[in-house]
């Protein structure tokens, strides 16, 4: 709950860290074999894609500034009363996630999942289902429960976010910067309110 004197969140015990790290390792792992696997059985080659154009950093300035305004107008809505999900999940998913994390955890973290992740769904599904199905599936696949069914819409909206960039700027490691810089911002925030709450 919420202290009525602050916005220290107090909400259940965070998962270990180091179950966390485990499961957090093994499925980016999983998901970077899965596209190496599909891009070799498609004959999809994506070193194109990795190439890096002295622009690709105005894209991922732009990526990483649209997504963090846009998470910060979720907060606002929260905090204002005026739409009760983003607090809940930051009370109920996001500070037991990741509220146990270190510094260097955040870090490994947002590297991973923002590589992992991206080779997945943009390099080798958007390249292969298109953009909407990409989007979709990412949505799909970070969305927690109905309860939580805002996640899920927030989450479809990133994946289109990200999938556009890649489409307009033709550079994987734009979409792969954005995710990483964008889930380095977020998990610093819930850090920063896990070590706010009251014991």
């Amino acid at each position: 709950m919420e202290e009525e004197s602050g916005t220290a969140l107090q909400g259940p015990e965070p998962i270990p860290r180091e179950t966390l790290l485990r499961l957090g390792g093994g499925l980016e792992l999983g998901l970077l074999m899965g596209a190496a696997f599909w891009a070799w059985r498609a004959s999809l080659d994506l070193r194109e894609a990795l190439a890096f154009p002295s622009t690709a950093w105005r894209w991922v300035a732009l990526g990483w500034s649209v997504a963090v305004v846009g998470n910060g107008l979720l907060l606002a809505l929260g905090a204002l009363g005026l739409w009760e999900q983003p607090r809940r999940w930051l009370q109920e998913l996001f500070l037991p996630l990741f509220g146990s994390l270190r510094g260097g955890d955040i870090l490994l973290l947002s590297a991973t999942s923002g590589f992992c992740e991206e080779v997945f769904f943009r390099g080798v599904m958007q390249a292969l289902w298109g953009w909407g199905w990409a989007s979709v599936v990412f949505g799909l696949l970070h969305f927690p429960g109905a309860r939580f069914w805002g996640l899920g819409a927030w989450a479809t909206a990133m994946g289109a976010w990200l999938g556009w960039l890649y489409q307009v700027s033709g550079c994987l490691w734009v979409p792969i910067l954005t995710h990483g810089l964008y889930n380095l911002t977020a998990m610093a925030y819930i850090r920063r309110q896990f070590l706010r709450r009251p014991l």
